[in-house]
Parts: structure tokens; C-alpha cells; sequence
């Protein structure tokens, strides 16, 4: 059966909402896997068989090969020519995407960051950019930073602010400013009291609350405690490590704008300076190599206020040249 044959037969029978049947089939074929696929799409395992079920029904055809105790999928033979024209579908929404917008006065954006950022550094930028001379609409979603370059990959986000770079070839990537990093603790036992600065040599690993603050600081941390040994402690938000600093002796290295946020709250948490050489955090800003055209004035102007922001903060280094 010819590709265009199937083409056309399959979009005077498909329905609008088996978009999310494709989508689902394309994250099964990329993943080998149907659990791996619902991990990709933040579904239940369930969820995703029942939309591939969903589409083959709809299609009539049968794409992918049920086999009791294989950890990897097969497809049918219909199931492979079927890849060309889901993509196909795909690419056909985009463009009537990018088509119903064009010439719209209005612009939209999807931002990915992750956490830490969107809570503690993001939240003024994004307030200036609804409510300025030039205000859009945005949409902040707060993952990881591989996630952020997942969904920039297949178009669900237009912009990312990530904390490290992964090598993905069709995402530019881009370092927009460097933050220092600072000793965190009540200093209960008064060891740091009095100190410009502490050398990680003298802070027990046995007491660290570890938190991924990117690919940069991971380098820093591992060049003074032994990354094969198991931390006894490591969280993702600042707001876990405000809850376990009150542990006696307990400390952490934290980016300066958490640390700020954390003093302002609790005026006993005190703030050290690391010494030589100072690990620190690098923000990037990702985005796809051929952004959608609908977005791609929207992405021009988020840049320029970006630009702005990080110039008027001073806690941030805006020296792109980061070593």
C-alpha cells in the first residue's frame, strides 16, 4: 500500500482527538517501551495502552505486536509504515497552529525551567513581561532540565532555562548568567561563626542535605566527596532544606538567591561563603533550532526582557563568557 494512499485514507477517517492516540504511538516507538513511553508523557501505563488501542481500533489496523513477557515492543509491518504518516500528522498540526496564529497582534510563549528558578529568581521577570509596554501571554511550567529539552524536542515547549546541557541536536543552548553558591546552616554549635569563608575540606559530608543545583555544581561537589558513596540525605526543593537545616550540625550549599530567601524567612540560618575555587550554578537558556514561526517573535522579545532582568539583578553574573 502506497504512503500517500495510507496518508489520505487515514485523515478522512481519523478524529481530532486521536492526535493524542499518535502522540502517544510516537513515544512508544522512541521508547521501545510502553512503560518508558508513559514515563516520557507523564502518563499512567494504562493511559497510554488505552490510547493505542484507542487509535489501532479507530484505524482498524493492528501496530504494534502484543507479547506476554517482552520488555520491548514490536511493531507490525503496518505499525512501520505507519511512523512516516503520524509524523506526518504531526507536522500538519504545527503548521495549522503556526497558521491560525499568523498575523495574530497577540503573542504566546511556553517556558519550561526548572524549579528553583521559576520560585526564586524568575517570578519578577515573568510579572514585568504580562504587564509591560509590549505584554504577551505565558505559559510556566516548572521539570527537570532533561525533561525541558524532551519537551522543547517535540515542540511543547518554545523556551527552556535549564541547569546544565545535553546534547541534543536539533536544541541550541545558550549560558545567560553564572550564581554563586554559599554554605547554609544554623551553626548551632558555633564552628563557622566568625569565618570569611569556609574550605568544604572542613564540612562533614555525614551532614550534608545534597541538592542537583545543575551539571556544573555536580563537577564542584564531586572533586571534594566521593560521588560513588550514598548521601544520606538529598532533596529537590529549597523548601525541604529549610526543614531539615534545623537538624543539628546539618548544612547545605545553596544557590545565593535561595539562601537569601531562606535568611529572609528565618533570620537564625546563617551564610558562609565557600572558598577557592567557589562553586557555583550556570543557568542556560535552551530552544529549538527551528522554532515554530507562530513563536518566534514572542521568543526575539522574552530574550530582550532576559537580557534586562539579569543586568538589573546583582546577585547574578551576567558575563556570558563562563568558564
Amino acid at each position: 500500500m502506497e504512503l500517500e494512499f495510507l496518508f489520505a485514507e487515514f485523515i478522512s477517517g481519523v478524529s481530532c482527538i486521536n492526535i493524542l492516540g499518535i502522540k502517544t504511538f510516537l513515544a512508544i516507538v522512541e521508547t521501545n517501551s510502553l512503560a518508558k513511553a508513559a514515563e516520557k508523557l507523564f502518563l499512567s501505563q494504562s493511559t497510554v495502552s488505552y490510547r493505542l488501542n484507542e487509535l489501532e481500533q479507530e484505524l482498524g489496523i493492528q501496530l504494534i505486536m502484543r507479547e506476554q513477557g517482552k520488555r520491548f515492543i514490536t511493531l507490525t509491518r503496518e505499525g512501520e509504515e505507519f511512523i512516516a504518516i503520524a509524523e506526518r500528522w504531526l507536522s500538519l498540526e504545527r503548521d495549522t497552529d503556526d497558521w491560525k496564529n499568523k498575523g495574530q497582534d497577540n503573542m504566546y510563549l511556553k517556558i519550561g525551567s526548572v524549579d528553583s528558578l521559576n520560585s526564586y529568581i524568575f517570578p519578577p521577570l515573568f510579572r514585568s513581561i504580562i504587564s509591560g509596554d509590549n505584554p504577551f501571554t505565558i505559559n510556566v511550567s516548572s521539570h527537570w532540565t532533561f525533561t525541558v529539552y524532551n519537551l522543547l524536542k517535540n515542540y511543547e515547549l518554545d523556551l527552556g532555562l535549564v541547569l546544565g546541557i545535553i546534547n541534543f541536536s536539533d536544541i541550541l543552548s545558550y549560558p545567560v548568567f553564572q550564581e554563586k553558591l554559599v554554605l547554609a546552616t544554623y551553626d548551632y554549635s558555633r564552628k563557622f561563626t566568625g569565618k570569611e569563608e569556609i574550605s568544604p575540606c572542613t564540612l562533614d559530608p555525614e551532614n550534608e542535605i545534597y541538592v542537583n543545583w545543575g551539571t556544573d555544581y555536580v563537577s564542584w561537589h564531586d572533586k571534594w566527596w566521593d560521588p560513588t558513596k550514598r548521601k544520606n540525605l538529598v532533596v529537590d526543593t529549597a523548601g525541604l532544606v529549610m526543614q531539615f537545616l534545623k537538624i543539628s550540625d546539618y548544612w547545605s550549599i545553596v544557590p545565593l538567591s535561595i539562601g537569601s530567601f531562606l535568611q529572609k524567612n528565618d533570620k537564625d540560618i546563617k551564610l558562609f561563603e565557600i572558598s577557592e575555587p567557589k562553586p557555583k550554578r550556570i543557568c542556560y537558556l535552551v530552544k529549538h533550532r527551528y522554532p515554530k514561526l507562530s513563536s518566534t517573535k514572542a521568543i526575539e522579545v522574552f530574550e530582550e526582557q532576559l537580557d534586562i532582568f539579569i543586568k538589573g539583578c546583582s546577585f547574578l553574573n551576567t558575563n556570558t563568557e563562563i568558564e
